[in-house]
């Protein structure tokens, strides 16, 4: 699945996804900053309904942009991979589908929308579980060679786990009820967390060497506060006053909305390495050892760096990851 973030067309995608969740985020803020009576209930429905289909079109994003990686990887045969993608285009899917459900039953309240994509979730950390046991065996194969990740890719998918069963707690069944909102509010944190710390202790380890990685932290660090908010809301809200109840539930969708513009903003840092990586120019001491004119940059098959320099008949040390060229002998040994 590390594919999904070496394309450039993916994350563009990814791009304005996130950015179209920022703004169906602002407008559920907006939705209940505007509480003034029951006459403004309409209008605040109105916004929660088009906030809704604001999430249809980023998760149609989210959904091209695995579908796009899925089909390059296709026309390449790398067929484990491919397989792997395909899996998690199929979660995006019915990520996307419970996300069109919730916008055409947005009157009626249902909450079976959420349980799809609750499931489509929860289908990405079963892919990620599968990949970590895969890691697993083949690190436990090669001994104490090699740098171990199946430890993360484990901690990734529990984090994935906590986040999708988070998501599809139906909100209405505990409306009224803020120990279960409360409750809700703690799982999506923990979640969050985790991801948050696995992404910073692979960062600490170099296996995520992007110079913007303090943005994506930024952008999912705030998720987690906006649902601390979420929390604090619950327990302290309800029973103040009409303006505490607009300015208590505003925020945490006005949060929202910055975190998601932040992960906009990542992705669009994202496309620019990778455009920087694919335009790289030949260092002197590179072109010394390329003798072949088939010689290029390609996907590191090994899935440790972005690119790695194939001479026209092997693999080289020279790899290249965010524009910034470096050299890994160990792993070019062993692809």
């Amino acid at each position: 699945m590390v594919e999904l973030v070496r394309s450039r067309t993916a994350m563009a995608l990814a791009m304005g996804g996130a950015a179209i969740w920022a703004l169906g985020a602002l407008l559920v803020c907006l939705s209940s900053a505007l509480l003034s009576g029951p006459e403004s209930l309409g209008t605040a429905q109105n916004l929660l309904t088009a906030s809704s289909w604001l999430n249809v079109v980023a998760g149609f994003a989210a959904l091209g942009a695995a579908c796009y990686v899925t089909y390059t990887t296709f026309l390449k045969h790398l067929w484990p991979s491919v397989w792997e993608l395909a899996g998690a285009s199929v979660a995006t899917m019915l990520f996307v589908i419970g996300l069109l459900m919730a916008a055409t039953s947005s009157d009626s309240n249902s909450d079976a929308g959420l349980i799809v994509s609750a499931v489509g979730l929860g289908g990405w950390a079963v892919l990620v579980l599968v990949n970590a046991a895969r890691r697993a065996l083949t690190e436990q194969s090669n001994g104490a060679g090699g740098q171990r990740t199946a430890h993360l890719w484990f901690a990734t998918a529990g984090a994935l786990v906590a986040i999708a069963v988070a998501y599809g707690i139906p909100p209405n069944a505990s409306a009224n009820d803020s120990t279960a909102q409360i409750v809700d509010s703690t799982i999506w944190l923990v979640g969050l967390v985790a991801l948050v710390s696995v992404l910073s202790v692979a960062r600490h380890r170099r296996l995520i060497l992007t110079e913007h990685f303090s943005v994506l932290i930024g952008g999912l660090s705030l998720i987690a506060v906006a649902k601390l908010a979420e929390a604090i809301a619950a327990g302290v809200v309800p029973s103040t006053s009409l303006t505490s109840l607009r300015v208590g539930f505003s925020i945490p969708p006005f949060i929202g909305a910055i975190a998601f513009a932040t992960l906009a903003w990542a992705a669009l840092c994202r496309v620019g390495e990778l455009s920087a990586s694919s335009h790289q120019a030949i260092s002197p001491l590179q072109a010394s050892v390329v003798p072949d004119t088939a010689a290029s940059w390609k996907p590191d098959p090994g899935n440790v760096h972005e690119l790695r320099w194939w001479d026209g008949t092997r693999w080289t040390e020279h790899v290249l990851d965010a524009g910034r060229p470096s050299t890994d002998p160990a792993q070019a040994s062993r692809v």
